[in-house]
Parts: structure tokens; C-alpha cells; sequence
């Protein structure tokens, strides 16, 4: 079959090629065609077209939208609660976070000094600070949808506020689970539309400065218990030296008025004698009394100064345990703004890019309209 499909193929090639022929009056039809064509019987008509508007707008639209500064035009208005911390503000040079541009106090926190902390104590009490800003075309439900990752992380909400246009979280979450925390925050938008912040500041010195104070207040502590201890050692010895001798003075006085005589002499002497043991008695009486109300004084002010001493310690060891729980959490605060769609163009095509589409464009109108031109022959 493919055979007989092969012959009838070649037959008509064949046949055709044979019947390519020129007719006979073809040289006159030449020439009385090319007389008539001539250059003067041939009437150019050229349609013209009306002035290119489209091509000139893109084309001025593109001139001024490469004039005009990027922080003019199209970019993303940041619109801030008032009443919410403002994030940290990002130094474009160092690209280190800045406070003072962005409202903080300067001031760093006071301690009483500065220890010397030597290189060898590697210890690190991190404390984290966390700022976000997420641009949303939905505030209030992004803003929902925040707090419920913040409990579900076992975090705190410290305050929240949220509007059509803006709004602010607030919070706190264990820095076992920041990591964490963060990915899910920042699965909520796009990297184009996030915005994160983070410092983290090492206590040690202020750890450091805890544990020489609690040191220093110990030492003290034992020093004045020592003392306290050293004062009511010595009393007890003055007392007991100085009620000995009133017992004696006393012992002696019962003998001498207990003595029974008629010898003139002899009780001339029991009198002297009874006078000096009862000028000494009211002495040392005297001096019982005030060695007693110095050592109550004493005491007392030792009393004083171990009570103070000891609530140092109490406040020393509370500085220590919100030290230990500032470093055990982060705490943060999550701005959210309503973006523009004028805005997400812009994040995707700078207006360098704008102004190349629309030159690209203009030239692409007026290239077609030139091919609209026609010549009628």
C-alpha cells in the first residue's frame, strides 16, 4: 500500500514540475505593467497620526517619579500608638540599635559602683529586649492572633491596644521558649513585612556587684555579731568582778554588825570600818549601775545594726532574684501598621524600578504607533 502511495506521489511531482511554464504574452504584460509604474503616476498618501499622549504621560510620569526622593513617595508609613513604647531606632551607619533616636532615657540604670569583673568569669546573665513591627493589611486580628501565641508560649500580656490603623502588644515570655516564640511570630507575614529588633545586655556586673555587697554584708554582719558577742563577755566579767567585791563588802558588814563587844576600842574601830565598807559599797553600787546601762546601750546599738544589716541582706538577696528573673524572661513589644497597597508596590519595585517599567512602557506605545502609519499606494 505505502508503495502504490509512493507512485502516485512521484507521478504527480513529475506532472507538475512539467507544467511550470511561462504563457506566451509574458514579456508584454512585463512591460506595459512596468510603463504604467512609473515614478510620477505613483501617489504616496501617508495617514498621520495624532500626537502620542500615552507615550508622553509614562514618560513624564517616570521622569518625576525618578526625581522624587524614596522617602517622599512611596514609602511605609509607620503609624505608632501614642500611647505604646516606640521600638529602638536603627542606626544606618553602624547598624547597631540606637535609644536616644528613639525616645529612651540615656541614662543607664544605678548601681552602687562598678566591680572588677576578671576575664576568667565567663558567666553570662543575659537579659533580652524585644521589638517588633509587623505592617498588616488586618491589624485587629493579626493583633488577636499575637496574644494567643504569647499565652500559648506561657508568656504574660502586659497591655494591648489595637485600631483600624494601628496597634501595640505588650508582653513577656521565659527565654527558654524565645526561639520558639519568635519563629511563630515571625510565620505570621512575610520577611518583607516584618521588622525585628533585639538586644541583649549581659548583668554579670550587676550580678557581680550583688555578690561582693552580699560578701561585704556578711563580713559586716559577722564582724558586729563577733563584737556583740566580745561586748557581753566583758560586762559579764566587770559585773561578776564588781558584784564579788559588793558580796564581800556586804559579807564583811554583816560581821562586823553582828560582833558584840563593850571594848570601847573595838567599837571605835567596828565604826570607822563600817563607814569605809559602806563608802565603798555605795562606789561600786554606782559603778554596777553604769557598767549595766553601758552594756544595755552597747547592746542595744549592736541590736540596731545587725537588724540592718540583716534586711541589706534580705534586699540584696531580693535584687539577686529579680536579676535571675529579668534574665529568665524577655520582655517585648510587637507594634503592628496598617500598610497601604500603594505601600506593598513599593516594597516589591522601588521607584528606580517604577521609573524603568514606565520609560519601557512609553517607548513601547510610541514604537506602536509608529506602525500604525500607512502608506496607500
Amino acid at each position: 500500500m505505502n508503495r502504490i502511495n509512493n507512485n502516485i506521489q512521484d507521478f504527480f511531482t513529475k506532472w507538475g514540475r512539467a507544467q511550470r511554464q511561462f504563457p506566451s504574452s509574458h514579456e508584454v504584460l512585463k512591460s506595459e505593467i512596468l510603463e504604467k509604474l512609473s515614478r510620477e503616476s505613483c501617489k504616496v498618501t501617508r495617514v498621520h497620526s495624532r500626537m502620542p499622549w500615552f507615550s508622553v504621560a509614562f514618560a513624564g510620569l517616570a521622569v518625576l517619579m525618578f526625581f522624587i526622593t524614596p522617602g517622599q513617595v512611596g514609602r511605609i508609613t509607620r503609624v505608632i500608638n501614642p500611647a505604646a513604647p516606640m521600638p529602638f531606632a536603627e542606626d544606618a551607619k553602624s547598624g547597631q540599635v540606637s535609644k536616644e533616636s528613639a525616645g529612651f532615657p540615656i541614662a543607664p540604670p544605678y548601681y552602687p559602683y562598678e566591680p572588677n569583673i576578671p576575664i576568667a568569669d565567663t558567666r553570662e546573665f543575659l537579659k533580652t529586649d524585644y521589638q517588633a513591627t509587623v505592617y498588616t493589611r488586618n491589624v485587629g486580628e493579626l493583633a488577636q492572633r499575637i496574644q494567643t501565641i504569647i499565652r500559648d508560649f506561657g508568656g504574660r500580656v502586659d497591655s494591648a491596644s489595637s485600631s483600624s490603623r494601628w496597634g501595640s502588644v505588650s508582653f513577656v515570655v521565659p527565654a527558654d521558649w524565645f526561639d520558639e516564640f519568635r519563629d511563630d511570630i515571625k510565620s505570621l507575614v512575610r520577611a518583607r513585612f516584618f521588622i525585628e529588633e533585639i538586644s541583649t545586655e549581659n548583668l554579670l556586673s550587676q550580678e557581680k556587684s550583688i555578690e561582693q555587697q552580699q560578701e561585704q554584708t556578711q563580713e559586716t554582719l559577722t564582724e558586729l555579731k563577733t563584737d556583740r558577742g566580745q561586748l557581753i563577755l566583758t560586762h559579764r566579767s566587770s559585773a561578776t568582778s564588781i558584784q564579788s567585791r559588793l558580796d564581800a563588802i556586804r559579807s564583811e558588814l554583816a560581821v562586823l554588825q553582828a560582833e558584840v563587844t563593850n571594848n570601847e576600842t573595838r567599837l571605835a574601830q567596828i565604826a570607822v570600818r563600817k563607814q569605809e565598807l559602806f563608802i565603798e559599797k555605795n562606789a561600786f553600787e554606782t559603778r554596777l549601775a553604769a557598767e549595766n546601762a553601758e552594756y544595755a546601750k552597747k547592746l542595744n546599738l549592736f541590736d540596731l545594726q545587725i537588724r540592718g544589716v540583716e534586711k541589706n541582706l534580705v534586699y540584696l538577696d531580693d535584687q539577686e532574684e529579680e536579676l535571675l528573673d529579668t534574665v529568665a524572661t524577655v520582655r517585648g513589644t510587637i507594634s503592628l501598621n496598617w500598610i497601604s497597597v500603594w505601600s506593598i508596590v513599593h516594597l516589591y519595585f522601588p521607584l528606580c524600578w517604577l521609573s524603568l517599567i514606565l520609560i519601557v512602557v512609553a517607548v513601547a506605545v510610541y514604537v506602536v504607533r509608529r506602525r500604525r502609519f500607512r502608506f496607500l499606494i
